[in-house]
């Protein structure tokens, strides 16, 4: 993913209520969302983006977490992957339907 697609995913979850994350994993996870689930870790990166509940037992008691499902049950990952030469659009499509479960306690509502 180019710089300029990264940049426009982060600016995203921004827009969504993404702050910087200076709490837990600030490395690896640069960004954080509270959701109803708990706090979301969050990092853009070239082709996909890593996200991770901080809670996970609270994740895995509202989300389904089978093998085909995106939420691993262990970690806590609840990472999108785009295909490769997905728009820009395409990508905040597949952002959003992942976000839309979690329940956004800030921000503009996931569209």
């Amino acid at each position: 993913m180019s710089r300029r697609l990264d940049q426009a995913i982060a600016a995203h979850l921004r827009g969504r209520g993404a702050r910087a994350n200076d709490v837990l994993f600030p490395g690896m996870y640069p960004l954080v969302l509270d959701t109803e689930l708990g706090p979301l870790l969050l990092d853009p990166k070239d082709g996909w983006v890593a996200m991770r509940f901080a809670e996970v037992s609270r994740a895995c008691a509202a989300l389904p977490h089978m093998q085909a499902d995106r939420l691993n049950r262990h970690s806590g990952k609840y990472n999108v992957h785009f295909p490769k030469g997905a728009s820009l659009e395409h990508r905040l499509a597949m952002l959003n339907a992942a976000l839309e479960p979690v329940g956004l306690l800030s921000g503009e509502p996931v569209r």
